[in-house]
């Protein structure tokens, strides 16, 4: 995802566009099966309503993003289908 702009008619389209990324994930977990599915809906359960929350510095949930991403990654590899998935920068302090 881009950074936030300062327009409101960029923030309106940074919010859709992040919308419509995030629920993607939903659509993906519905049409998966078996640990890809287990998978799938623990990232979706545990993703924050406000997805910013995920760029906070020692974020809680970025690292379960991270961690639950990685879980998908996994049961793909087991299921046979191999993904990459794009570095989450995670902020430590």
């Amino acid at each position: 995802m881009e950074a936030v702009p300062t327009d409101q008619a960029g923030v309106e389209k940074w919010t859709a566009d992040k919308s419509a990324s995030l629920s993607e994930f939903t659509t993906q977990s519905e049409q998966a099966t078996g640990d890809v599915k287990n998978a799938l809906t623990t990232l979706v359960a545990d993703l924050p309503a406000d997805s910013l929350e995920l760029s906070e510095p020692d974020s809680e949930s970025g690292q379960k993003f991270v961690d639950n991403s990685n879980a998908v990654a996994s049961a793909c590899e087991a299921d046979g289908t191999s993904i990459t998935l794009d570095e989450f920068p995670l902020l430590k302090f």
